[in-house]
């Protein structure tokens, strides 16, 4: 989260500098940081980056804002964070998003926060088990199932 934190962080600076506001740097920072908190941390962000903006500059540049802030926030969270979290977990991007979604919907924020440890320890309990390493393969994409199932293919 740390890693995906300093690169919506990042993303968030380079636009606000980019619109050419004051504090870009100190307001694409508080985005980064903001982003960490489900759903109202995005809001705060938004709000607190619109604000500081329109009190600082002209009211297109807070429009500009929102909508990058908005923008960010879309591509975070439907790209980036199933590829960074995945990939640090080595779970499919895809598995993922369905597992955060999921996870959502089923026990709401701490659903969220636990799918992914969830989903991470059912794919090594998979892995473990010759009879379910295709469903381990499938929730992680390791290729450890493929060579083994080369070696059973190639000693029969």
């Amino acid at each position: 989260m740390v890693f995906e934190m300093v690169i919506v962080a990042t993303v968030a600076c380079a636009a606000f500098w980019f619109i050419g506001i004051k504090y870009a740097v100190l307001l694409g920072i508080i985005v980064g940081l903001f982003n960490i908190i489900p759903y109202l941390g995005i809001f705060s962000a938004l709000a607190l980056s619109v604000l500081i903006t329109f009190a600082t500059g002209p009211v297109s540049n807070a429009v500009w804002v929102g909508v990058s802030v908005i923008c960010i926030h879309l591509i975070d969270a439907n790209v980036l964070l199933p590829a960074v979290v995945g990939s640090k977990v080595r779970l499919n991007a895809l598995i993922t998003f369905l597992g955060i979604i999921l996870g959502e919907m089923m026990w709401g924020l701490s659903g969220m926060f636990l799918s992914i440890p969830v989903i991470a320890i059912f794919k090594i309990i998979f892995d473990r088990i010759e009879s379910t390493k295709a469903r381990g393969y499938l929730l992680g994409g390791d290729y450890e199932y493929k060579e083994s199932a080369e070696k059973k293919m190639k000693t029969r």
